[in-house]
């Protein structure tokens, strides 16, 4: 599969929202990350390219699947405690930064687990 260039609004993706369950006898609340009901939360998104002042942090992002999305869209609703899913891939990523600025949303990724072509 080609791979995307960094800038073009060519990824469709889906944003998996955090769900707490019900709290159990230690206290703890299981999350979980369901899929939405179908057409809704799928948003199309850019790779941001990596810049110059980050060319260290390269070989960590390959290694961790860490990545910078931009959706269309200021908007979004996606929080640090969502996920990502790769419409095409299936691949999750957790997100762990999120900026809105004119016009889009930026959030920062690290993969979950390895997706399965369908």
């Amino acid at each position: 599969m080609a791979r995307s260039r960094a800038g073009q609004f060519d990824l469709r993706i889906v944003v998996l929202p955090r769900v707490l369950g019900t709290q159990g006898p230690n206290g703890a609340e299981p999350e979980s990350w369901p899929d939405p009901a179908p057409g809704t939360n799928e948003y199309f998104a850019a790779r941001d390219a990596i810049t110059s002042g980050e060319d260290i942090a390269q070989g960590i992002r390959q290694s961790t699947g860490g990545l910078k999305l931009r959706i269309k869209g200021r908007s979004i609703a996606v929080t640090a405690s969502d996920r990502i899913r790769k419409k095409i891939t299936g691949e999750v990523f957790a997100v762990v930064g999120v900026a809105r600025e004119k016009g889009e949303t930026v959030v920062t990724v690290e993969r979950v687990t390895q997706g399965v072509p369908q």
